[in-house]
């Protein structure tokens, strides 16, 4: 460089980060200006994606032009910055950032240098790696697994202290699962006191009593207590048809369940909000008529020639949640020879058979007039069907009048 009367010499400024070993900068023309420069410390990045020894921001430039640069001891003193949270000279005649523990204070650049442990332009934070005893920062020591997130980690000796419920070194044991794995969700160290949603503590199960599901008591049981059910819950809701059930929480379809005919078929996984359009509201029935499965029966008429029925046990499942009935078909079509005389046509009621219930039922001719189906076999002439209380299911015939002619016969329902 050149200038009109006379030449600076060439100085060069290079700011490093404190390490043992590392020169913090070399001058131009000196014995050491062709030793290299050792490489710097290798940063660590630690779980929180932060490095442990980043390089601290710059807070001020120095000099604020080269020609300023003028080398005089008291003019040099005079331009040194000041680092934020500068404290010194100490008696070793440095000077340093808060305290001589938190890092050093360069004052060529104004910036500090923190200590193992510190961030933050003062130095004033601890490292994602260290933590805050009093005004300083020690390293942590990790707890296993991070305390399974269910407890709070001392960092001081690596153990954990477990929320309520929870132990083991991690706090991944969860207290009450000898009652019942998941499903206990308060205990003492002798009995499950709580049960999940879904089930209720049996009191008398080894040991000290263990969680069980409602649908012991029935299964559309959704809410129980020790003794009894407390609401009932249409299985359809629950999508235990469409989606499978959930091992140890929902119930097996029982037979009657698997059999009960849908008008609409939705595929597994669909969103569609009508294919729970048929579900039925269950109520926990009065005990004078429980339990419903032990006294069902089904009736069928003219099996003795007249308009009698002759009923029998039925199985269902149905136990203590019910309702009054929603009627259907148990097919939605019937095929007859001609020559038959009679076809039986049968008729189902929903929810276990709670209380009386009337319906009718009508012939809708398709293709001829009534001279081919009666709707009524000879002894009778009601098209009206009576329910009582455990009637689950009723048949009765329609004569078929032998006229060698084809028909179309449907049964609307109603």
């Amino acid at each position: 460089m050149h200038f009109s009367n006379w030449q600076l010499p060439l100085y060069i400024l290079i700011v490093t980060p404190r390490f043992p070993s590392v020169t913090s900068y070399r001058i131009a023309g000196s014995e050491d200006e062709e030793t290299p420069f050792v490489v710097y410390e290798k940063g660590f990045v630690d779980e929180s994606g932060e490095t442990k020894s980043a390089a601290p921001v710059r807070n001020n430039q120095g000099y604020d032009s080269f020609h300023n640069f003028i080398f005089d001891d008291e003019v040099m003193n005079r331009r040194l910055q000041s680092c934020p949270g500068m404290i010194g000279p100490l008696t070793d005649g440095k000077f340093y950032c808060l305290a001589k523990e938190y890092g050093y204070c360069d004052r060529r650049s104004g910036t500090c240098f923190c200590n193992d442990g510190y961030k933050g332009e003062k130095c004033e934070e601890c490292d994602p790696n260290h933590h805050r005893v009093g005004s300083l920062c020690y390293e942590k020591v990790m707890c296993p697994n991070h305390c399974s997130f269910q407890g709070e980690c001392n960092f001081l000796t690596g153990k954990c202290t477990c929320n309520e419920f929870r132990e083991g070194p991690d706090c991944s044991t969860f207290k009450c699962s000898k009652f019942h794995s998941e499903q206990c969700t308060l205990c003492n160290d002798r009995h499950c006191l709580q049960c999940s949603p879904g089930f209720s503590v049996n009191i008398y199960a080894p040991p000290g009593g263990q969680c069980e599901p409602c649908y012991r008591y029935d299964p559309r049981c959704t809410a129980c207590d020790e003794v009894q059910c407390l609401e009932c819950t249409d299985l359809l809701l629950q999508s235990i048809k469409r989606s499978g059930r959930r091992k140890g929480v929902d119930v097996q379809l029982p037979p009657d369940e698997l059999q009960r005919q849908l008008s609409i078929s939705v595929p597994f996984g669909s969103k569609q909000t009508n294919a729970f359009d048929e579900a039925e509201i269950y109520d926990v029935i009065d005990d004078i008529l429980v339990p419903l499965h032990q006294s069902s029966i089904q009736c069928d008429q003219g099996t003795t020639g007249d308009a009698s029925f002759s009923c029998s046990p039925i199985e269902i499942s149905n136990v203590v949640c019910g309702h009054r009935g929603v009627f259907s078909f148990t097919s939605p079509e019937y095929q007859v020879s001609e020559n038959a005389g009679y076809i039986r046509i049968t008729v189902r009621r929903s929810g276990g058979g709670v209380g009386k219930a009337e319906v009718s039922y009508g012939i809708d001719h398709i293709t001829t007039d009534d001279s081919d189906v009666t709707p009524t076999a000879y002894y009778s002439d009601t098209q009206r069907l009576s329910f009582l209380d455990h009637e689950v299911q009723k048949s009765f015939l329609l004569t078929i009048n032998d006229d060698n002619r084809r028909v179309s016969t449907r049964i609307p329902p109603t």
